[in-house]
């Protein structure tokens, strides 16, 4: 259903937007520490 489809799109925009803060905050830490 659209329900499920919008809900699996909202999850991975989350999951991928969560990685990539993560991603930038470790090589933040990387550069300046």
């Amino acid at each position: 259903s659209l329900g499920s489809h919008l809900l699996w799109l909202a999850g991975y925009t989350v999951l991928f937007l969560a990685m990539a803060l993560v991603a930038y905050r470790r090589d933040e830490g990387k550069t300046y520490g």
